[in-house]
């Protein structure tokens, strides 16, 4: 007697597997082909939908993780951060990296140094945005915790 349940899960498998396996060989395939380009590594580069290859982060841009994450925690509804940011008001003045760049980088960026709000308050803007080494920046961002015994 035909079982529908189980031909389903049969079907399911075999299909599953063989989606895996053309997708580990397609990345094998790529990871072969890409291996050492002009000696760099592999792992900071992947290819987009359409195949494009594109590199990951891009060390030669100065300040770009700050900006991207003051750009999600404003305007992206599923970043962890929204409910501190964006629900509250707060907006990204800087509508690319470009804009970020000409305001901020030249403004005491060294490597490695955060980008503060001063007021917290206010928006993320040329005006209310500083760069502060990480030692600052926790020194300012400090909590005092309870401890109960």
């Amino acid at each position: 007697m035909f079982n529908r349940k189980e031909y389903q899960k049969e079907y399911d498998r075999k299909r599953y597997e063989a989606n895996k396996e053309t997708t580990l060989l397609r990345n094998a395939k790529w990871m072969k082909e890409n291996r050492e380009s002009n000696n760099k590594s592999v792992s900071k580069y992947f290819k987009t939908a359409k195949g494009k290859e594109m590199k990951a982060r891009n060390d030669n841009l100065p300040g770009l993780h700050s900006f991207s994450g003051a750009k999600s925690r404003c305007n992206n509804m599923n970043d962890k951060d929204y409910v501190r940011y964006g629900a509250k008001g707060i907006k990204c003045t800087w509508a690319t990296y470009e804009d970020f760049a000409n305001d901020m980088i030249d403004k005491n960026f060294v490597k490695g140094s955060h980008l503060h709000r001063i007021d917290n308050s206010g928006d993320y803007s040329k005006a209310n945005c500083e760069w502060l080494s990480p030692k600052e920046h926790t020194r300012l961002h400090q909590v005092d915790k309870k401890v109960v015994i």
